[in-house]
């Protein structure tokens, strides 16, 4: 499979709730940077997630936080071992009520068919307003 069909195959397994694909196509001592590449801070989800843990306790981050109304890939391309996509999404923050909104970019090293880097951006800016009461 190449860098670009692994990540797409992530999307495909996120978009149809097939959690045991989604973490099929991680490797098990992946590196996820969500905005920025520091330690988590209680209650946020931007930060650094580590191995097979950091996977479960990043997509159960998402689901605790978000009421998701629109995600769309607009791009998925890949180059060697490296593939970037693209698109938009808006979630409801649970907390607030407040919407969310932002276009996203994925950077993702993947080495026999699993992602061991994956390096995701969105508007943060957008992300403080929205969890702020």
């Amino acid at each position: 499979m190449t860098s670009k069909e692994t990540v797409q195959a992530f999307f495909t397994a996120f978009g149809n709730g097939d959690m045991e694909g989604v973490f099929d196509v991680f490797d098990p001592n992946t590196k996820i940077v969500a905005v920025r590449d520091e330690s988590l801070k209680s209650g946020f989800l931007h930060g650094t997630y580590n191995g097979v843990d950091g996977v479960q306790q990043f997509i159960s981050g998402m689901g605790s936080q978000f009421n998701t109304q629109a995600f769309a890939v607009d791009n998925v391309v890949g180059e060697g071992n490296v593939a970037f996509a693209n698109g938009s999404f808006t979630h409801e923050i649970k907390s607030t009520g407040k919407h969310f909104t932002s276009d996203w970019a994925l950077m993702c090293v993947v080495d026999n068919d699993k992602i061991q880097e994956y390096h995701f951006y969105e508007d943060s800016h957008n992300y403080m307003e929205a969890i702020q009461p």
